[in-house]
């Protein structure tokens, strides 16, 4: 597999994570609350965003954002909050790998 990074959100990313978790989480929404509210739903990503921001990494693979992930780390608590891959490289073992290396760091 090719070499994964992980590239901290810049605010030109804002868009692009939208999408992904957009993407990634719209049936689960739908299924729980019967609708997808999109002004509710920018409003729960802009407090995510601000939540997140430092802890959000865009995930490259070739210099193209395929995904992205969040984590959260205090003392000694660390948890990861998503990894959200775009469909068309799922599957692949990104997800994994990536939730292996933080295993072994943490």
């Amino acid at each position: 597999m090719k070499e994964i990074e992980l590239v901290l959100f810049k605010d030109n990313d804002y868009k692009f994570v939208y999408e992904t978790k957009k993407e990634a989480y719209k049936e689960y929404v739908i299924e729980c609350w019967g609708e997808w509210d999109e002004n509710l739903q920018q409003e729960h990503f802009q407090k995510f965003i601000n939540t997140y921001r430092k802890s959000l990494y865009i995930i490259k693979l070739d210099n193209k954002s395929i995904g992205f992930y969040n984590d959260y780390e205090e003392d000694d608590y660390y948890e990861i909050g998503n990894i959200c891959i775009i469909p068309e490289y799922q599957g692949k073992g990104i997800g994994t790998n990536i939730l292996m290396k933080k295993i072994e760091e943490h």
